[in-house]
């Protein structure tokens, strides 16, 4: 910490396993922390009282709790001797979410014995609710000389020879069902775990019934135009959610707006390529309204070192009256900092 090195991983499985010990580390960092950002792997179900009153003094980001689920099958649990209180569990990240200071990597591992892709995709939705920062699906890996590896053959689990020694395929998980839940989890990685997909997900979630299905539907059709294959920036990402949408939501209105949402959100809108899933068409009025308030905005930033650009568009499945509301972004960028993003609206009457 002296040294302001950038970031420390601890790398004990369950930190916190020794509460008191934890506790005595915890309380050390923050007396004497300058600048280090820490990253632990922790037991929530552990957490007891004392812990999370600590943890509320945290300063934002310094923190990092990466939480091996696994997953929040009992029997499963129960399987791989993993004594695991799973409400407490909840009711201790739901505590670590509401305090908002800890950044949150919670895990789940596809392919233990009892798990099937239902079993799966339940836990998925289960812990989602939690609103974890960041959630990581990665199928079993048997490490020599783990009990599940030295059990591979009675119970019937094949696995590659080679490391990482990822399992192949079991009695409950077949092979095409594993690589179903690699797709499915490389799309968490480029959506919910990006932070720029919120609006949509939750109206994906709607639209399919659970989060789940929204996002095994969208996966298998991300598998059949083939763009698992290579890497995709996140302007390319949206392009091509929309297309999907188009081709087999019927052009639902609801998401291709909460998609447009989160993109002028996330990403600065250039007048000179406005994607075409944004409805530009403005009244006379809500123009005025716009040049309005980037004057007011601009006079209030004069000699601030801040630049300022915006987007104007109207959302009417998003509005606020069925005719339409429209929406200003203001990016306001600064050397040196990360583009902040004002947001107003103005409900035609």
């Amino acid at each position: 910490m002296d040294k302001e090195v950038a970031k420390v991983k601890l790398v004990d499985r369950t930190f916190n396993y020794d509460a008191t010990r934890a506790r005595e580390i915890f309380a050390f960092i923050l007396a004497h922390n300058r600048v280090t950002h820490f990253h632990f792997e922790i037991g929530a179900h552990l957490l007891d009282e004392a812990t999370l009153a600590l943890l509320d003094l945290v300063p934002h980001d310094m923190f990092q709790f990466e939480i091996g689920v696994q997953s929040t099958l009992a029997s499963t649990l129960d399987i791989i001797d993993r004594k695991v209180n799973l409400e407490k569990l909840e009711q201790n990240v739901r505590h670590l979410v509401a305090s908002g200071r800890i950044h949150l990597h919670l895990d789940l591992v596809a392919g233990l014995p009892g798990d099937n892709l239902a079993s799966v995709l339940a836990s998925i939705d289960r812990v989602i609710a939690l609103k974890p920062h960041h959630l990581q699906v990665e199928p079993v890996k048997l490490l020599p000389g783990s009990p599940l590896r030295d059990e591979a053959a009675a119970r019937q689990i094949r696995f590659d020879p080679n490391p990482p020694y990822t399992i192949l395929g079991s009695p409950d998980f077949a092979y095409a069902e594993l690589q179903q839940l690699q797709q499915i989890s490389r799309l968490l990685d480029l959506t919910y775990n990006s932070a720029c997909f919120n609006t949509f997900l939750a109206e994906l979630t709607r639209a399919c019934g659970t989060f789940s299905t929204g996002l095994a539907w969208l996966a298998a059709a991300w598998h059949e135009r083939d763009l698992f294959r290579f890497p995709i920036n996140r302007q390319a990402i949206f392009a091509a959610i929309a297309d999907i949408i188009r081709t087999h939501k019927s052009g639902d209105h609801r998401l291709i707006e909460s998609l447009a949402y989160d993109y002028a959100r996330c990403e600065r809108v250039i007048t000179s390529r406005i994607p075409d899933f944004f409805d530009t068409d403005l009244s006379e009025d809500e123009q005025n309204w716009v040049r309005s308030i980037v004057r007011q905005r601009g006079e209030e930033l004069r000699g601030t070192g801040v630049k300022l650009q915006y987007f104007a568009c109207r959302f009417s499945a998003l509005g606020k009256v069925a005719h339409g509301t429209a929406f200003l972004f203001l990016y306001l960028t600064q050397t040196g900092a990360a583009m902040q993003v004002e947001e107003y609206e103005r409900t035609s009457l």
